[in-house]
């Protein structure tokens, strides 16, 4: 009877220690995940500009970060020639955003990209020959409270450069 249980006792030990194993794997692929995604980038604290909340920028290696919080309480966030953020605590939704999107009247918009949390578009002016522009809008929550994230409107940026600027943007916590 003795044996017995010290077999138990031991196979419960095994057990226990297998279990703990699998999760020391998983978050170490968890994490070589998030540093796959946010190679050669920074975490950067906002709260200095009155949000609570971190997001990944590229690092010095694509140019100074140049961080700024606007009049109406947005934060900008540029970093070299390809990287441009704003942050808009209390954003509009997916879906607001849309409704804004068709009703303009100078472009034409396409969805390259739609998710629950996430647009990536292109805009053209009607009947022009222009290269088109490529923006996103990602919506999230910090804090409980809904913040928008998109691309700068004062320049153009290419695919390859959004979808770096897609991957910040979700890396916000």
């Amino acid at each position: 009877m003795r044996k017995l249980r010290l077999l138990s006792l031991f196979a419960l030990i095994v057990l226990f220690s297998a279990c703990g194993s699998g999760e020391e794997k998983s978050s170490a692929k968890e994490e070589e995940t998030l540093n796959e995604n946010y190679n050669k980038m920074i975490q950067t604290d906002l709260s200095e500009y009155g949000l609570n909340a971190t997001i990944y920028i590229p690092d010095e290696s694509k140019g100074k970060a140049e961080i700024s919080e606007t009049s109406w309480g947005s934060i900008n966030i540029e970093v070299g020639e390809n990287f441009g953020l704003e942050i808009i605590p209390f954003g509009m939704s997916i879906e607001d955003k849309k409704i804004e999107l068709q009703g303009d009247l100078v472009y034409n918009t396409e969805y390259i990209e739609q998710t629950e949390n996430l647009l990536v578009f292109t805009k053209v002016i009607k009947d022009s020959d222009m290269e088109p522009e490529v923006h996103f809008f990602y919506v999230t929550k910090v804090d409980g409270e809904q913040v928008e994230v998109k691309n700068t409107k004062d320049r153009t940026f290419r695919k390859e450069a959004v979808d770096k600027m897609v991957e910040s943007a979700k890396s916000l916590k």
